[in-house]
């Protein structure tokens, strides 16, 4: 069942998005025009990537990028229908999973557990955004060679800190020089991990902070503005898509914090403390996808 159409107000709303954020991966061209890659700790981003150039896309464009076409058949600039999937219980109101299935383009952020959860989750996924942790990369890696090349996901690596960024270098390290890490060799038909760009990272914190009163009204237990894997995957979901669904990615009180986690002992708003990631700030972020359904950019399932 192919997903309902956004309301025409999504147009509108395009329109007047920030034209900057549509950059949306590092390329060559970017490191060209853009001597400093802006995000926690900026950086000269000509000494970071010119020696991995020939790994970097071409382009900044999904669509437009032989590198990202190679691996993605059907990338597109200006998809039908996008559905970005969480991981919260919500999920496991509804079986979904067709629905989701049934979109254009499936983005999931971070870890990807949909074996047993199919019903509730689909089991496509055409973009997978992660924090460029060694392990996060290790399991993107594991799960993808597990699927048939078709199947395989593109990575995108959100921009933020310093340590990611660290990582996504070894990263590229490891596949330039084709370095063993861990239990991995690195293999030509590997699926891709591509950075997002500062542009978009500085698009997700001027929206956060303007959320905010200019970061103002933020959690005193942090003071670091940092949006969260799934922020980043609705905000390239909007600048992608004609259509955006979200689904996972509200709080249900009663239902386990993750879908793929322990139940409750009871019903609350609280996140509970082995998952609460001090720099984020999911309730806020519920909150804008909230108004951006209200304002007809997109489409809240769960």
């Amino acid at each position: 069942m192919p997903p309902p159409p956004s309301p025409p107000s999504w147009r509108a709303a395009s329109n007047a998005t920030d034209k900057r954020a549509r950059t949306r991966r590092q390329s060559r061209s970017s490191v060209h025009t853009r001597p400093t890659f802006v995000n926690e700790a900026p950086f000269d981003a000509k000494a970071a990537f010119t020696r991995y150039l020939p790994q970097l896309p071409e382009h900044s464009s999904f669509g437009g990028s032989e590198a990202v076409r190679r691996h993605w058949q059907g990338a597109c600039d200006a998809c039908a229908s996008c559905a970005v999937v969480g991981a919260s219980g919500s999920l496991l109101r509804r079986a979904d999973g067709p629905l989701i299935d049934a979109h254009a383009v499936v983005l999931r952020p971070n870890w990807l557990k949909l074996k047993g959860y199919e019903r509730h989750t689909g089991r496509r996924t055409t973009l997978n955004v992660l924090f460029a942790l060694e392990n996060m990369v290790d399991q993107f890696v594991k799960a993808q060679r597990k699927l048939a090349q078709p199947q395989r996901a593109v990575g995108l690596v959100t921009p933020s800190s310093k340590r990611s960024l660290n990582s996504y270098l070894r990263y590229l390290g490891r596949i330039k020089y084709n370095k063993t890490h861990g239990l991995h060799q690195p293999r030509a038909d590997d699926a891709p991990l591509f950075l997002l760009s500062d542009s978009l990272w500085m698009h997700a914190t001027r929206v956060l902070c303007d959320a905010t009163d200019g970061g103002c009204v933020w959690p005193s237990r942090s003071s670091t503005m940092r949006p969260s894997s799934g922020f980043f995957a609705v905000l390239v979901a909007l600048e992608a898509c004609v259509n955006v669904s979200l689904f996972g990615l509200t709080t249900d009180p009663c239902a386990p914090f993750h879908y793929y986690g322990p139940p409750k002992n009871s019903c609350s708003l609280a996140i509970p403390k082995e998952n609460d990631e001090h720099v984020h700030w999911f309730e806020k972020e519920h909150e804008l996808y909230a108004r951006w359904q209200r304002e007809g950019r997109l489409r809240i399932f769960s």
